[in-house]
């Protein structure tokens, strides 16, 4: 709807985005709007958290590694390839399970799983303390979904609630996030899906790289989710 889009910008005194990315999207349409170049009023502010988690991680070295996945499943997202894949990495083993926290919010979205899997434990959404609890007993979250222009632009609240948890991510090398992974060390980037089959019996199997890469979660959290990095 550009004329809603043009419009609804008019209006506004001030715009505020989290990323860069957003920033130079909106910057064109603002200029459509009749924003004026020499009074800026679109701000990038980071999501910001809390300097620490406040839920001790409970997950025991050499214990199952538990994959996370949460959030609601609009239309716009799809991870349904890049979870089946998963479950059947997991299948069969006792070392790793997938835990999803979802909802359908338009009570229809990308189908997941067309029946019940193995290793795989499917919860509604939950209060959000309920989710953080989930979050410090799980080991590494997935972050993957098909690429589109709404995921390219997006820094979305659920990937860095993981990490500020201590949830290293499995992200995509086109999402926003994945520079400050590979800078922290702080998860693991594929080009594209292909990788990532080989990849997980290697998270799975190497707990010590899971620890540091938790640790590294933590402090990227910590130094880069904070206002004090607002302009």
């Amino acid at each position: 709807n550009t004329a809603g889009k043009i419009d609804a910008l008019s209006k506004a005194d001030c715009l505020v985005v989290p990323n860069d990315r957003q920033r130079h999207y909106f910057s064109a349409w603002d200029a459509l709007a009749g924003g004026n170049a020499a009074y800026p009023h679109l701000f990038t502010f980071p999501l910001a958290f809390p300097s620490t988690f406040p839920l001790k991680r409970s997950a025991a070295p050499g214990s199952c590694c538990t994959f996370m996945y949460a959030g609601n499943c609009w239309p716009w997202i799809d991870s349904g390839k890049e979870l089946r894949c998963l479950a059947k990495v997991i299948e069969g083993r006792t070392d790793a399970q997938l835990e999803l926290l979802v909802g359908h919010p338009l009570g229809h979205g990308p189908v997941l799983f067309e029946k019940p899997q193995a290793n795989v434990h499917e919860h509604s959404l939950q209060a959000r303390e309920q989710m953080l609890e989930r979050y410090a007993r799980a080991e590494v979250a997935i972050d993957l979904y098909a690429e589109n222009p709404e995921r390219r632009l997006a820094f979305s609240t659920r990937t860095a609630e993981y990490l500020w948890a201590g949830l290293p991510i499995i992200t995509y090398a086109y999402s926003d996030i994945a520079a400050l992974v590979l800078r922290y060390q702080a998860g693991w980037v594929l080009e594209d899906h292909t990788g990532l089959e080989a990849l997980l019996p290697n998270i799975i199997e190497d707990t010590k790289d899971r620890k540091q890469r938790s640790r590294n979660a933590l402090r990227l959290a910590a130094e880069e989710f904070s206002l004090t990095r607002a302009p």
